[in-house]
């Protein structure tokens, strides 16, 4: 099975550009509230789990035939 190189790099530019949106509003939220680390990274946990339960592998709402 050969590698799709597109595909992998579509995917990697993906997760950089998610990860740079996630870091901007954190960081965004974290001077405008004056909210430390703990908070931040509970706030950054609750993302992430939001967006793995409602990610189509998860989802109840996804099309099984």
């Amino acid at each position: 099975m050969q590698r799709d190189l597109q595909l992998t790099v579509r995917m990697v530019i993906s997760f950089l550009a998610l990860t740079l949106i996630y870091l901007v509003f954190l960081s965004f939220i974290a001077m405008y509230f004056g909210l430390g680390i703990l908070p931040i990274s509970i706030i950054a946990g609750l993302m992430i789990g939001a967006q793995w339960y409602f990610s189509a592998k998860h989802s109840s709402l996804e099309h099984r035939n």
